[in-house]
């Protein structure tokens, strides 16, 4: 909404981009698109598919924080642009922390299914349904999507551009062919 609003300067955009915050602002409970990784309110995630538990994917989230951070140069509306700001903080902190649990050594995931208690525990029985769990690795357009978004989002956040620089570097590697190292 805000780069159409960009490109017009038809003032309905933005107030459409500004009601779109309030889902930022509400937990995916309450109708929003908010939960919290590992359940710690430190950690604020924004869903692409805002269900309990959430899955937090990857993509999703940053292409939130991309939409939040042109939301925050906006400076029309003081207010819309600070409360943008500041989830957009929060995010980038949460994904500075949470990044590392994306890489496989070899590609990213594309959500945290891996790491997050699955809602419950059945005895998986058969070849099929034994090949249908684990980690959900991301297929090549996702991975290739995931070092796009972090080399722009190094271009927007000067204080954490290394370590997207970084992150990206490597992920770039991953589809040459290397791999982390092992023991």
């Amino acid at each position: 909404m805000v780069r159409v609003y960009n490109c017009t300067g038809t003032l309905d955009y933005l107030a459409s981009a500004g009601l779109a915050l309030l889902p930022f602002t509400k937990r995916v409970s309450n109708g929003g698109v908010l939960s919290h990784v590992f359940g710690q309110p430190a950690f604020p995630w924004y869903e692409e598919y805002p269900t309990e538990p959430g899955h937090h994917v990857l993509n999703g989230f940053m292409y939130s924080l991309i939409g939040l951070y042109d939301l925050s140069q906006v400076s029309l509306f003081q207010n819309l642009t600070s409360k943008a700001e500041q989830l957009w903080r929060a995010g980038l902190r949460t994904l500075s922390v949470i990044l590392p649990l994306f890489d496989s050594g070899s590609g990213s995931f594309y959500d945290l299914s891996h790491v997050l208690p699955p809602s419950d525990h059945p005895v998986l029985t058969s070849q099929d349904e034994i090949s249908q769990v684990g980690p959900n690795r991301a297929r090549w357009s996702y991975h290739a999507l995931h070092i796009q978004q972090l080399r722009l989002l190094a271009k927007l956040d000067p204080f954490h551009a290394s370590e997207w620089v970084n992150t990206a570097n490597r992920w770039s590697g991953y589809m040459r062919g290397l791999r982390s190292p092992h023991n």
